[in-house]
């Protein structure tokens, strides 16, 4: 059972960053969808005062 308890913590290390990677990666990319969007929106409607 000792030597289990090391890898038991590194597993758990591992999962705990793994978690955070994927928060982050979540968080960035609906964040970078809004900012496209709200782009997107802007072009599209000085597009249409312009026309």
């Amino acid at each position: 059972m000792p030597q289990l308890s090391p890898m038991v913590g590194v597993f758990t290390f591992l999962l705990t960053n793994l978690a955070f990677v994927i928060v982050i990666m979540s968080v960035r990319t609906s964040f970078n969808v809004t900012n496209f969007m709200e782009s997107s929106y802007q072009k599209s409607s000085a597009f249409k005062g312009f026309s």
